[in-house]
């Protein structure tokens, strides 16, 4: 007698397996690419922000300039410091792409309280000097209202990263098609 070879069946929605290829199941859950594409909308976001309170800065000093490169050097202290400390306080972890206004608010405030002070260290590298104290008490108040505002209308506005289709047909973006075509690639 023959036994059969065993067979294990294996659902294609186990996220624990590496499928290779084209076909993908839209089981509802977060992806990676939908991940990404969210935390790249709040680095935007972040990024304007700051450019913001560094235009607003320059402005309140009649230094003009806000579409020079004047502009990105006031603000590049405070967008380094924000992307250097984001690994350390989780800036674009869980918590900060909740779609709840006030986990995402906390985030943004664990890392907001960090990077400022990062930040003017950066500043005060750059100009050889401390930062004057009306200017760190400005820069405190002026990007947590900004960045934790940001953040806030974010988690309320913009689309979830969780697909809430349930496995029913949907359309794909432009990512969703090199998707497919580096999938294609690969296989030749």
């Amino acid at each position: 007698m023959i036994e059969p070879d065993p067979v294990t069946v294996v659902q294609v929605e186990d996220r624990d397996n590496a499928w290779q290829g084209v076909a993908t199941v839209d089981s509802g859950a977060d992806t990676s690419d939908s991940k990404f594409q969210y935390g790249l909308q709040l680095a935007s976001g972040d990024i304007a922000a700051l450019l913001l309170f560094a235009a607003i800065g320059r402005a309140n000093h009649d230094e003009g300039g806000l579409l020079s490169l004047a502009l990105l050097g006031t603000a590049f202290p405070f967008i380094s410091g924000w992307f250097l400390t984001a690994p350390l306080t989780d800036a674009f972890g869980d918590d900060a792409r909740s779609k709840e206004v006030g986990t995402a608010a906390g985030a943004a405030a664990k890392a907001w309280i960090v990077a400022v002070p990062v930040s003017l260290l950066i500043r005060s590298v750059f100009k050889g000097e401390l930062p004057p104290q009306p200017f760190v008490i400005v820069s405190m108040v002026a990007t947590g209202v900004l960045l934790i505002g940001w953040r806030s209308a974010a988690a309320a506005l913009l689309p979830s990263t969780t697909q809430t289709t349930g496995g029913a047909d949907r359309k794909g973006g432009p990512l969703e098609f090199l998707k497919l075509l580096s999938g294609l690639i690969t296989r030749w």
